[in-house]
């Protein structure tokens, strides 16, 4: 045993040198990578394989790919792809104009952090993009056949499994190997200047938003990320159009499937025929969270202000998507002036002996609901001089049945006489 130790003792030098000598053969390998990855997009265009890109993409959607602008790479630190104009054929039937186009997409990922199975992805970025979604008479959509192609490709990739067999599993857990859903970094997504249509052939709808911007900052699953959207939208057969603009505080946790918001800024305006006076406008602020997999959700603190109206709200869900779904909470409508509110409508307000008469207003309820019925309780409604206290309900809501249980304190009715 003593020999052994001294034996140990006498190589260490050695060992050291040899350590020294691995150590600088990796720094050259390294070095050497590095600098195959800054010369391969000097030396390697990616334009000239500009038919093979195409090609591969074609095979992947079933649908023909364009791409017509520039494509740059880049390889270390990030691995990136950054395209020019690119667009994708529509299906058969929906006309000769691309289903999807756009001027412009960047999307980059961090080799380093792979090492550490984590995937951390830079700035995802879209301008101009363009995409045409419809459904022609027959129900069918233009974008069917290509998630059709995606899954007999994805069954003839799982060794001929049909593609009931090949779908995946309920186990969102990698194994020990994989990466993880809370391992994804995205610096941030950036959609600029984007605009979307909708034509449903079956019902005639026809919906188009344009300039949408869609801007986050860091996307870390479970960590809060600020995010704006905005954009005009048009519904010409419905004579609508207007224009929308978010903020809001999101806290995603998409591996448990558990959303949280906080800080909503909602502004909607609205304009056309088929809008009172031909213009109105709305906001909500607010809070809540949604959890997926219980069906539950809780929204907190909604506050709207319209047509002079200014709403308060907190509302709870349960069970949702069944037939026992139930919702519960309290709706406050802020003392308001009717008359101001029916002009702000585009309604004359009806003459009345007493020109205080509807000055005043406001409601107070909790309620609770499910799918085929609402009861309002502990109702107060106030008009002017008088008040209402009491509870409400309807039941079914196919052929409604109302009950209501109501208590007025006093009413002058010549008040409200012309």
């Amino acid at each position: 045993m003593v020999a052994a130790r001294l034996h140990i003792v006498h190589d260490a030098p050695h060992m050291k040198r040899v350590a020294k000598i691995l150590l600088g053969v990796l720094g050259v390998l390294i070095l050497l990578i590095v600098a195959a990855a800054i010369a391969l997009p000097l030396l390697v265009d990616p334009n000239d394989y500009k038919p093979q890109i195409n090609a591969a993409i074609e095979d992947q959607i079933g649908r023909e790919v364009d791409i017509s602008g520039d494509i740059g790479l880049s390889v270390f630190p990030w691995l990136g792809v950054e395209l020019g104009r690119v667009s994708v054929a529509n299906a058969d039937g929906f006309g000769d104009e691309p289903m999807a186009t756009a001027q412009a997409a960047e999307i980059s990922i961090k080799l380093l952090p792979l090492l550490s199975r984590e995937i951390e992805v830079g700035t995802v970025g879209l301008q101009g993009l363009n995409l045409r979604l419809a459904r022609n008479a027959d129900g069918r959509t233009n974008w069917a056949s290509i998630s059709e192609h995606l899954t007999r490709n994805q069954a003839e990739s799982g060794n001929g499994e049909s593609p009931a067999e090949s779908e995946p599993k309920n186990d969102p857990a990698p194994d020990d190997g994989g990466f993880s859903l809370s391992s994804l970094q995205i610096g941030a997504i950036d959609i600029r200047d984007a605009a979307v249509s909708w034509r449903d052939a079956t019902t005639g709808a026809d919906y188009r938003a344009s300039g949408v911007k869609l801007v986050t900052g860091r996307l870390t699953d479970g960590e809060p990320v600020r995010l704006e959207f905005g954009g005009d939208f048009e519904a010409p057969e419905a004579a609508l159009g207007g224009e929308v603009s978010l903020v809001a505080q999101v806290e995603p946790s998409i591996a448990d499937q558990f959303y949280r918001f906080s800080d909503l800024s909602l502004n909607v305006i609205a304009s056309g025929e088929a809008v009172p006076a031909g213009r109105q406008q709305a906001s909500l602020t607010g809070a809540g969270e949604f959890d997926v997999d219980a069906g539950r959700f809780k929204l907190s603190n909604m506050a709207l202000q319209a047509a002079g109206l200014n709403v308060n709200a907190n509302v709870d869900g349960s069970d949702l998507g069944s037939d026992a779904a139930a919702y519960s909470g309290r709706v406050t409508v802020k003392e308001f002036n009717p008359s101001t509110v029916m002009r702000e409508l585009e309604i004359e307000p009806p003459a009345t002996q007493r020109d205080a008469a509807l000055s005043t207003a406001g409601f107070d309820a909790q309620f609770e609901a499910g799918n085929e019925h609402v009861q309002f309780k502990q109702i107060l409604a106030t008009l002017d001089d008088s008040s209402v206290k009491g509870s409400a309900r309807v039941e079914d809501f196919a052929q409604p049945a109302i009950g209501f249980d109501l208590s007025l304190d006093e009413l002058n009715v010549d008040d409200y006489l012309p």
